[in-house]
C-alpha cells in the first residue's frame, strides 16, 4: 500500500493530536488497510476513528483515503535524525493482535515493549 501525498499534508492535523503516521495493517481479507498510528499531546485524551474520519470528512480528503484502524500509541521508533520509521509500526502491526500499544523506550530504538494496547 503506498501512502500518498494527500496523508502526509495539513488535512491530517487533528486536535489532540502530536503526531499521525499511516501505515499499512495486515487485513485477512484484503491482504492490507490503511492505519493511523498516532501519538497525543501530553495530557490530551485520545482520538477515536471516528474523531479521525470526521475531521478527514470535513476538510475534504477522499473516503477511500481514510484509515480504517487507529492506535494510539506512547511514542514511535526513529531513525537517528528523529524521522519516524514506518518499517518498525508496519513489522510491529503485523506482530501484534488488535490492542496492541507501542513504548518505545529512547529516540533511535525499537520499540521494546509493545503490550497492552489501545486499539479503535
Amino acid at each position: 500500500m503506498s501512502v500518498d501525498r494527500d496523508r502526509a499534508d495539513s488535512r491530517w492535523t487533528v486536535r489532540r493530536v502530536a503526531e499521525i503516521a499511516v501505515v499499512a495493517a495486515p487485513d485477512e481479507r484484503l491482504g492490507e488497510h490503511a492505519c493511523a498510528i498516532v501519538r497525543m499531546l501530553p495530557g490530551a485524551a485520545p482520538v477515536t476513528l471516528g474523531d479521525v474520519t470526521a475531521h478527514l470528512a470535513a476538510v475534504g480528503l477522499a473516503r477511500q483515503k481514510w484509515p480504517e484502524e487507529l492506535r494510539v500509541v506512547d511514542d514511535f521508533p526513529r531513525t537517528a535524525s528523529g524521522k519516524i520509521r514506518k518499517v518498525d509500526l508496519r513489522a510491529w502491526l503485523r506482530l501484534q493482535p488488535s490492542g496492541a500499544t507501542m513504548h518505545a523506550s529512547a529516540q533511535h530504538e525499537k520499540p521494546s515493549n509493545p503490550g497492552g494496547a489501545i486499539c479503535v
